[in-house]
């Protein structure tokens, strides 16, 4: 299995997203708008999604991002 590398803004979305489950993707991204673009970060957040390490949903409205808790719940989305 590959190893995933993540830079310190990977990171810190991703600890983001554990401490505010269940927020808006705009809500997670918001802080960093001075380091980079919205459509950056957005990207990054959809390549966080596709590692399995975090999970996203889409409301009518908006892209919830939660936390992956454990492995069942990551081969879950995989099926």
């Amino acid at each position: 299995m590959e190893r995933i590398v993540l830079d310190t803004i990977d990171k810190r979305l991703q600890d983001a997203v554990e401490e505010n489950p269940g927020a808006c993707i705009r809500t997670i991204i918001r802080p960093f708008f001075l380091v980079r673009s919205e459509s950056v970060l957005r990207r990054r957040m959809e390549m966080l999604h596709l590692r399995g390490l975090i999970r996203m949903e889409q409301t009518k409205r908006d892209v919830l991002c939660f936390p992956i808790e454990n492995d069942n719940e990551k081969r879950r989305d995989e099926l």
